[in-house]
């Protein structure tokens, strides 16, 4: 979601209901372009850039999210980038991941379910990682909405291990619960 509105929101926000048909091509494309100068922008232009749905600059989004520190960005470029299933961007998530030290519940967790919606269980290993460096927010975000994807063997393990090192006790109750989910599930 975008932060601070600034004059520019104005005119980014508009952009996708005035453009012709025709002209949807250039306008995506310099929409994309300001991705990399006006980082307050950011959220506006991707809310734009999925309306005039032209998937010609997912290579640039891709690319600004690689670089990107901004969990909030790298949560919606993510999303936006799964949604149009576009190959190859799962390096650029985890690059993005790798450049946040903590994201929070929320952008933690959308990060995660955009890459999951590309790769699915192949992304198991990075995920239990994550999950294994989280912090408390973030693990109970995971655990309250990837119940059905905890049964991989990496992922079950991180979990044991947040149930049995946790101190706080909901973390620890949502964690057993789905090691107990997982069991019924076939682990």
């Amino acid at each position: 979601m975008p932060r601070e509105p600034n004059g520019g929101h104005l005119i980014i926000s508009e952009l996708p209901s005035i453009t012709p048909r025709d002209g949807v091509p250039q306008t995506a494309a310099a929409i994309a372009e300001l991705l990399y100068f006006n980082p307050s922008l950011r959220g506006y232009c991707l809310a734009a850039i999925r309306k005039l749905a032209y998937k010609l600059v997912a290579s640039t989004v891709e690319e600004v999210l690689a670089l990107s520190s901004d969990p909030e960005f790298i949560a919606e470029a993510a999303d936006l980038l799964a949604e149009w299933r576009c190959a190859g961007c799962a390096s650029a998530i985890r690059e993005a991941m790798d450049n946040v030290a903590t994201f929070g519940g929320l952008p933690f967790w959308r990060t995660l379910a955009a890459l999951h919606r590309l790769e699915g269980a192949e992304c198991a290993e990075f995920l239990a990682h994550r999950l294994g460096e989280a912090t408390e927010e973030e693990q109970g975000f995971f655990l309250g909405n990837a119940r059905s994807w905890i049964r991989d063997p990496a992922l079950v393990a991180a979990v044991r291990q947040i149930a049995s090192t946790t101190e706080n006790a909901s973390l620890k109750l949502s964690a057993l619960a789905c090691l107990e989910e997982a069991e019924k599930g076939g682990n």
